[in-house]
């Protein structure tokens, strides 16, 4: 009821205010049926007292087709502003003359004729026409036999004042008929292009019906026809009854029946109706279009039925379009009465209005449906959100773990590693010294220096745990430290031309001490053997053979070379072997002016 109340308050809106007193209403008029192309004289024979708003039913419509309305206005004075002939509605279009001079017409007198039927018309008056006393307004009316002619009462006035009803009834009738018409369509097309490949029932029989309906208003669009009268209202006034049969099919499938007998005798229904409304002669076809449209009436009776008896339960948004139903029989009514007797609300029919209560109604239950969702879609969030939690929970939890397992592995490897560098370093060597000691075959010279190596190696392998930030230049000044004294001792110099490396990706504490015991290697080797002056550490870069991009670090001294024919020690089998884990290679060049141990190792990973 509040929905009824709400469409009917909106109806009113179009309701014209009280005309004021300078605008003369004229709801009586001498008519003449004749074809006279120009207003006949008024006291020729054949005119007849009338009141307006006159319809033309078959009966008269047998008798003429084309007739001239009379009026006589009396004014004091010429008017001195713009006057004007406000015809609120006429059928099927007219012409208006003062005092003998057309002022306006409807368009063509040749037929198709014009759709001015849902027009109203406003024709200006020039103020030389009007004069003191009495002047004559004719009104020439045109219909065809199809169709019943039809004129409204007639109002003559200032302009200015009449202009307002015009426009407020042009705007409710025509203007936003099409709105209506329009908005029907396209949403006519979203519902159907929505609905292909989805599971939507009975949806794309709704979507067709508003297809269909917004061809109702084709008159609102079309002024002049392309095709005859008879083919045009024959199309468009069926509009109505195939949309309610659209719908009626629609709305069954909707609540989850599907009668194939039923829909097909809807069907059926539709298709005979239009043949015989097609095949009617002239004179009864606007008869046979009331009667489809009376049948469009009592498809919307059966709708509301149908929609009162099965829509419950899960069809509890279906029950929202009895609204539309409701004011669809009431508005078809209205409009079937207005049509035979020429009484309307506010002269403005009120079926256009039909869709706009359905495409509310509409709007609602979608409404209403996306607040459903969107409240079961908060209320899934919320769910989806504290699982979310709980695993972000469990997942640190399980981070913090393998995080710890993590640290307990590589502590683990570290101490393994720490094992065996000092196991193959510093162990050997004191296991070594130990038993020349415990056979009494070393000097106490040889002693110290065996156990000075021991310490070098310790303390090689305390540098190594250094973080070098993948720094070979700082691993190597930490090698310069510790074996620089022991060279001085020896009377040997060390040479440093050392140039900026770039990192070496991956140089950990392992790399960093393998490193630097092949430079300690390769330095004692020049201690032991080579009787040279200088030892020189230089570095910088180059590429291997294969392409590799790389870095290298020399050893070079000036003594005495390596022996013709001399066997490889144990020492450079160890700078090759420690080389290789490295990724890299070394390589030992001698000649007369001394020996060079050049270490490679590459940039890359």
């Amino acid at each position: 009821m509040r929905w009824l109340v709400a469409v009917l308050a909106l109806a009113a809106t179009g309701c014209l205010p009280a005309l004021p007193p300078d605008v003369r209403t004229f709801e009586t008029a001498r008519r003449m049926f004749s074809t006279a192309p120009e207003p006949p004289a008024p006291d020729a024979p054949g005119w007849e007292e009338v009141a307006l708003s006159e319809y033309w039913g078959t009966a008269v419509r047998r008798r003429a087709i084309e007739g001239w309305y009379h009026l006589a206005i009396r004014i004091d004075a010429p008017p001195n502003e713009l006057w004007a002939v406000y015809v609120p509605r006429v059928g099927q279009t007219g012409d208006v003359w003062v005092n003998g001079v057309l002022v306006g017409d409807g368009g063509t007198s040749r037929n198709p004729l014009p759709r001015n039927w849902l027009r109203p018309q406003l024709f200006s008056v020039p103020d030389r026409l009007l004069r003191a006393g009495e002047n004559a307004i004719d009104v020439h009316v045109r219909t065809h036999i199809g169709a019943p002619g039809y004129l409204s009462r007639i109002l003559v006035g200032p302009e200015r004042l009449l202009r307002p009803q015009y426009e407020s009834l042009y705007w409710w009738q025509v203007s936003f008929e099409q709105i209506v018409a329009a908005t029907t369509f396209t949403m006519g097309v979203l519902l159907l292009v929505v609905s292909i490949g989805r599971d939507l029932v009975g949806t794309p029989w709704l979507a067709a019906g508003f297809i269909v309906w917004s061809g109702s208003a084709a008159d609102s669009f079309v002024h002049f026809i392309p095709v005859s009268e008879h083919l045009w209202e024959w199309a468009t006034g069926l509009t109505q009854l195939w949309a309610t049969i659209l719908f009626a099919i629609g709305f069954q499938r909707g609540l989850g029946g599907r009668w194939l007998g039923r829909e097909a005798a809807l069907l059926g229904l539709g298709v005979v109706a239009s043949l015989v409304v097609f095949l009617l002669p002239p004179i009864h076809a606007f008869s046979g279009m009331l009667v489809t449209t009376m049948m469009a009436v009592g498809m919307a009776i059966y709708i509301t039925r149908l929609l009162v008896r099965r829509g419950r339960g899960d069809g509890w948004a279906w029950r929202y379009f009895l609204v539309p139903a409701a004011v669809g029989i009431g508005f078809g009514a209205h409009d079937i009465l207005a049509i035979t007797t020429g009484l309307r609300v506010a002269d403005v029919l009120l079926s256009p209005f039909i869709p706009a209560v359905a495409l509310v109604t509409s709007g609602w239950v979608l409404l209403a449906r996306l607040v459903e969702t969107l409240h079961e879609t908060e209320a899934l969030n919320r769910d989806l959100e504290q699982r979310v939690a709980d695993k972000h929970r469990e997942l640190e939890r399980n981070y913090a773990r393998l995080a710890e397992l993590e640290r307990e592995r590589a502590v683990a490897e570290e101490r393994d590693r720490l094992m065996r560098d000092v196991h193959d370093g510093v162990g050997g060597q004191l296991v070594s010294t130990l038993a020349l000691v415990e056979r009494g075959e070393s000097a106490p010279d040889d002693v110290a220096e065996s156990i000075r190596a021991a310490l070098e190696d310790l303390r090689l392998v305390i540098d190594s745990l250094d973080p070098s930030e993948n720094d070979l230049l700082s691993v190597l000044g930490t090698v310069r430290s510790r074996l620089e004294p022991r060279l001085a001792r020896y009377g040997l110099r060390f040479a440093w031309h050392v140039t900026d490396l770039p990192p070496i990706p991956g140089f950990g504490p392992e790399m960093a001490l393998q490193a630097m015991r092949i430079v300690q290697e390769a330095v004692t080797n020049v201690v032991k053997h080579a009787h040279a002056q200088t030892v020189t550490v230089s570095t910088g870069e180059c590429a291997a053979p294969d392409g590799r991009a790389g870095v290298f670090v020399e050893v070079q001294d000036d003594g005495c070379g390596v022996v013709a024919g001399a066997t490889r020690g144990r020492g450079l089998t160890n700078m090759a072997r420690r080389a290789s884990r490295l990724g890299g290679a070394v390589d030992v060049r001698s000649d007369g002016a001394g020996t060079t141990v050049r270490l490679w190792l590459p940039s890359a990973a």
